[in-house]
């Protein structure tokens, strides 16, 4: 890849992309000739509406084209968290983090550790289905973003719960922000190790965007229960170009030594 090549930057996500594709529309990239791609991963539910706007099979092809300059970004399977712990169990149940400073809430059913870690090693390895490929297709490097913190308005999440609305939420109501947290933090401890095995780069989320208690900041809430708005999307723009300029500079000066 000449040095005066476009790089693009392949983005390949869940609904959690939306944010990305919405900040592209006015975002200007600070890189070098660097053009932004953003992909949401089509897929069709039970009920027949299909979401999306790429299929998988079809980003995994156009990995062929990529070069050695390029970079792809994963952002898939977000919300696995929101699914074991968004709405309160009908009977509540906790767990220790390892490593952390924290306490089984009183009353409460207290689950092994490694019982929670195999539940979400156990769903989340099918994204390794995904992100192998994704590895071994690509000349370029390949990265994953985790999904956005958890929201602490429960009003919000009340208000706006979207597919939660038929797990009984308002019947059950709102696990709280620490609990959803901290399965948020056990979703992220998994997917490092599910990107080490595929031999891709994990990245966090971008600094700035969580509040003290590490829940996601108001002014980067989307009008729902889960998801992050345009601001947010920024942020993860450049993150990107942030975390990756460095690596792509350092290829460029690597191949003209060679």
């Amino acid at each position: 890849m000449a040095i005066w090549s476009t790089r693009r930057v392949l983005i390949f996500g869940d609904s959690h992309v939306q944010a990305v594709q919405s900040a592209l529309k006015d975002y200007k990239p600070r890189g070098w000739r660097t053009k932004f791609e953003a992909y949401y991963r089509q897929v069709t539910r039970p009920s027949g509406v299909t979401l999306g706007d790429l299929r998988q099979q079809d980003f995994v092809a156009m990995l062929r084209d990529v070069r050695p300059g390029d970079v792809v970004i994963s952002m898939i399977r977000g919300n696995f968290h929101h699914f074991v712990g968004l709405v309160q169990h009908p009977k509540p149940f906790d767990f220790l983090m390892p490593g952390e400073n924290n306490d089984i809430r009183p009353g409460l059913t207290r689950v092994p550790f490694q019982t929670m870690e195999a539940l979400f090693e156990n769903e989340l390895r099918q994204t390794n289905s995904f992100l192998v490929p994704m590895g071994l297709r690509s000349k370029a490097p390949v990265y994953h973003i985790m999904a956005p913190p958890p929201k602490d308005d429960i009003d919000l999440i009340l208000r706006r719960p979207g597919p939660f609305r038929d797990a009984g939420i308002q019947d059950y109501g709102v696990s709280p922000a620490a609990f959803r947290c901290k399965l948020w933090r056990l979703q992220q401890r998994v997917m490092e190790k599910l990107c080490r095995e595929a031999g891709i780069t994990f990245l966090p989320v971008p600094d700035g965007c969580q509040d003290a208690s590490g829940c996601l900041k108001p002014e980067y809430y989307a009008d729902d229960a889960t998801h992050a708005n345009t601001a947010y999307g920024h942020l993860v723009l450049q993150q990107i170009e942030d975390s990756i300029c460095p690596r792509f500079w350092d290829t460029i000066k690597t191949r003209k030594s060679a």
